[in-house]
């Protein structure tokens, strides 16, 4: 915990003071785009040649995809229970789900029975199957970008020379996600948002992530992954507002086949700022609302 609030002491420091020179540096040198196919977007570039997506973002359809990543009335039903303001736009919504094409995942079996009991526990849920998010604790690769969103708390994308740098507003995350191709530590080594490094293909920017720990999940459903996941992202540019996000899972101990889910982000409105984010890990709202829900059903009948 110390090494993890020294590192981010240390990166916040070095970026306050480096940022306005590297925004500087970056953009005074960028080079010329040069022409473009008629229809494609083609961004401003930094020095380094990265396609520029510096800025603060969030998931335009505000974390929906964090209470259930399939499709079916289940998340329908999830959203009425959870007060989720913008639900009449999801009564016909068929899910986050790229591949498989009918929008349900591949469990093996027996993820599946775990998945559907944490699913019938979720409004009051056993410790073992509470949502580690409920807890406050980090969200990990890929929810940690689908969970932000402009009104919940969106992200911040730096791009220092060589690097993709996000700073989250929720639970006050961070990544550093280099570019030069340098390997992933030892798969002794386990993390909550895991490791990342990426490199760019054309207006693309491609993450693989490996190094997670077992500890988090994708939505509040309770479809979850093993600590041998690896993730890969792609942050496509649409134009200077908007990207295509695409996260492919690969976790052959819980899942048949790998499969991927796509999100739209948009920028954030000038004056965006990153706030503080007051869910931390501790917080007894886990331990008190249990009971309240339980309670709650058992005079409605349920």
């Amino acid at each position: 915990m110390k090494t993890r609030i020294l590192t981010l002491t240390l990166l916040v420091a070095v970026t306050a003071a480096t940022s306005p020179l590297m925004a500087q540096a970056q953009k005074k040198a960028a080079p010329a785009a040069a022409a473009a196919p008629a229809g494609k977007y083609v961004p401003a570039k930094l020095t380094d040649g990265q396609p520029d997506i510096q800025g603060h973002w969030g998931d335009i359809l505000e974390n929906i995809a964090s209470l259930n990543v399939e499709k079916g009335p289940l998340l329908n039903e999830t959203a009425v229970k959870l007060g989720v303001r913008n639900y009449p736009a999801l009564k016909m919504f068929n899910g986050f789900l790229v591949d498989p094409p009918e929008g349900l995942l591949p469990h093996q079996p027996w993820a599946l029975e775990r998945r559907n009991q944490a699913m019938k526990e979720f409004l009051a849920p056993s410790p073992a199957l509470m949502d580690p998010q409920t807890r406050g604790w980090p969200n990990g690769m890929p929810r940690e970008n689908y969970y932000s969103s402009i009104e919940n708390g969106p992200f911040q994308i730096l791009q220092p020379p060589g690097y993709v740098v996000f700073f989250y507003e929720i639970h006050h995350e961070f990544r550093i996600v280099p570019l030069d191709k340098r390997p992933h530590p030892g798969q002794d080594i386990k993390m909550w948002e895991g490791d990342s490094r990426g490199h760019w293909e054309g207006n693309t920017l491609v993450i693989e992530v490996k190094n997670s720990n077992d500890s988090t999940r994708y939505d509040v459903m309770g479809n979850f992954h093993t600590d041998q996941v690896v993730v890969t992202e792609r942050w496509t540019i649409l134009d200077k507002n908007s990207i295509d996000y695409k996260a492919t899972i690969d976790d052959p101990k819980v899942y048949t086949k790998p499969w991927t889910l796509g999100v739209k982000m948009v920028r954030a409105k000038p004056g965006t700022e990153i706030f503080e984010y007051a869910g931390v890990e501790g917080d007894t709202a886990a331990t008190e609302l249990a009971p309240a829900i339980r309670e709650f059903n058992e005079k409605k009948g349920k």
